[in-house]
This record gives structure tokens, C-alpha cells and sequence, in this order.
């Protein structure tokens, strides 16, 4: 009678010791860490009152490792307003422009900007900064994204700009006056915000 030669059990996939990662991966991950959190720290209390060692606390790294990352704070700053930008997808990715005023000014986006929009929570604050030319010219793009994601919901050029600064404005008023019932009026106000009719030029 032949024998079965044993065989040795292959673990399952599900088992098998994930590969380590390589320094590479390990410094992107790192330096993802430290953009959403500096990108979280600057909207929640400001890009002045949030400082390097703060930022790498939260990521839960050393302050030593930082500038392998980033040459100066300022260059962490114009990378997290980027950063930041993109957490606002869940606005953005609504099909009309009742709907996206219905999120933006919500209680919840109110109540917790370090989640929300950049434009909102730094807009004022980047006025002022130092260096802020380069650090204003980095939120160009993302203006532009908004606007043209409204000029895609049927805005023209004029009520897109208008329909922005509707939200955004609404928003910080909102945010000024939370815990009062002026606030509620500024959300309510603003979502009941609509476009007006495009103007027609007659030839003469």
C-alpha cells in the first residue's frame, strides 16, 4: 500500500505575516500622518496657535523627524491646505446645489471645522499671515474647484461666485455667533440662498 507523503499546510492568506514595510512607505505614511494632522489642529484653533511640536504629537511621531518631511512650517501650511481641501469631497459629491448648500451649512460642518471646508475655518486668518501671498495662492485651485463645480450644477460664472461667498460667509457668521439663535438663522438664511436669473445682453 503506498504512503502519503505529509504535506506541509500552506498558511491562508488571511494568516500570513503582512511584508514589512519598506522606509519608503514608512516615510509617506509618516508624512500623511503629519498632514492630516496639522490639516485638523490648523482649522480646529488656528495655523498661528498651532505649532510644529503640537502637529507631530498628534500624529503621534517625535518633532525631530519633521523636517524630513517639511523644509519650515510655512511649508507645512501651504501642503495641509491642501490636504484639508480634499476633506470636503463629501460636500462636493452632491448632484445639485440645494443639496450642497443643505451640507455646508449644516449644524454638523458648524459645529466641527476642523473637518469642514478650509476656505471657512482659515479664509480670514491667511489675510494676515505671514508669507501669506504664497499661502493665498495655494487656495486659488480649490476656488476654482468649487466654482467650477458649481458652473457643472447650471451657475453661471456670476452666481457661482456669488453662490460661494453665500456659503462661506454664512458659514463663518454661523460660527461667530454659535450658541445664539442668530446662528441658526445664518445656516437657514443661507440655504434658502438661490441663483438669480442669468442676464441676457440685448444688441443694439
Amino acid at each position: 500500500m503506498r504512503q502519503r507523503t505529509p504535506q506541509t499546510r500552506r498558511p491562508s492568506p488571511s494568516r500570513r505575516a503582512a511584508a514589512p514595510k519598506t522606509r519608503a512607505e514608512q516615510k509617506a505614511e509618516s508624512r500623511t500622518r503629519i498632514l492630516a494632522a496639522a490639516a485638523e489642529l490648523f482649522r480646529r484653533q488656528g495655523i498661528a496657535a498651532t505649532g510644529i511640536d503640537q502637529v507631530t504629537k498628534s500624529a503621534g511621531l517625535t518633532s525631530g523627524g519633521f523636517y524630513a518631511h517639511f523644509k519650515s512650517k510655512s511649508h507645512l501650511v501651504r501642503e495641509a491646505l491642501q490636504h484639508a481641501a480634499l476633506s470636503t469631497a463629501w460636500i462636493r459629491s452632491q448632484e445639485n446645489l440645494r443639496d450642497i448648500l443643505r451640507l455646508y451649512l449644516s449644524e454638523q460642518h458648524r459645529d466641527h471645522p476642523e473637518q469642514g471646508c478650509v476656505l471657512a475655518a482659515l479664509a480670514s486668518e491667511l489675510d494676515q499671515a505671514a508669507g501669506a501671498r504664497p499661502l493665498r495662492s495655494s487656495l486659488l485651485p480649490h476656488l476654482e474647484e468649487w466654482l467650477e463645480l458649481l458652473a457643472a450644477r447650471g451657475l453661471d460664472r456670476e452666481n457661482a461666485l456669488r453662490g460661494l461667498a453665500n456659503a462661506v460667509g454664512s458659514l463663518i457668521l454661523a460660527r461667530v455667533t454659535r450658541g445664539h439663535a442668530l446662528s441658526d438663522e445664518f445656516l437657514r438664511a443661507g440655504k434658502n440662498w438661490r441663483p438669480d436669473e442669468p442676464k441676457t445682453t440685448s444688441l443694439k
